[in-house]
This record gives structure tokens, C-alpha cells and sequence, in this order.
């Protein structure tokens, strides 16, 4: 996610600001709601490190880019998406998958990151 922030032309001078959206839980199981606000932790901390970035909260709304996603688990198996939307535009700038099994959540996060 940070590359596609570092690779964007930049409409406006000065950082660019992120907004980063807890994850919806797509399981049936109400029990998995925590899993999508765990999983956004790791890009909105990821962000936070890259020079240029910064960080609004999500109740703020006022950003240039939004990172949202989804979590999605059946059985042991987890499938978490993520996706950069550029907002003056309301373009997609870039997606990410990652699949694993749930008790590698930890990882599974990290490898969205990547």
C-alpha cells in the first residue's frame, strides 16, 4: 500500500494524508467483527512510518486516500482484501489478497502489508 502512495503523482503540495477504515467482516459468525479492526491496524501502522504520510482518522474523512478491505474466514482458512483508493478521483490505485490459515492471522497481516 505505501508504494502505490509513494508512486502517486500528488495533486497538492505537502504529505499525503491517509484515511485507513476498519475491515468488514464478511464470516456469518459475529464472533470474527474483531478480526476486520485487527487487520487495519497493520497497514494504518505501516503508513505511519513512511515519510510524507500522514495519518487522519477515519471518523475525520478529510484525506486524500483511503485504505478499506475485508475479512473473510471459512473454516481454518482466512482470505483478507485490501484496497487503496485515490479520493479526488474515487479511483482504485491498488489491490491486495492474502489467504492462509487463521491461526496465522499475524502473518497473514504482515504479507498484506508487503
Amino acid at each position: 500500500m505505501a508504494i502505490v502512495l509513494l508512486a502517486a503523482p500528488q495533486s497538492t503540495p505537502g504529505p499525503l494524508t491517509v484515511t485507513v477504515l476498519p475491515f468488514e467482516s464478511l464470516s456469518s459468525d459475529t464472533a470474527d467483527d474483531w478480526v476486520g479492526r485487527g487487520v487495519a491496524e497493520t497497514p494504518a501502522v505501516d503508513l505511519e512510518q513512511v515519510d510524507g504520510v500522514v495519518l487522519r482518522p477515519s471518523e475525520v474523512g478529510d484525506a486524500d486516500w483511503r485504505v478499506s478491505g475485508a475479512c473473510r474466514r471459512l473454516g481454518d482458512q482466512v482470505r483478507i482484501t485490501a484496497r487503496i483508493v485515490e479520493l479526488a478521483s474515487n479511483t482504485v490505485r491498488g489491490t491486495a489478497r492474502v489467504d492462509g490459515d487463521a491461526a496465522d492471522t499475524f502473518t497473514l497481516q504482515d504479507r498484506l502489508g508487503a
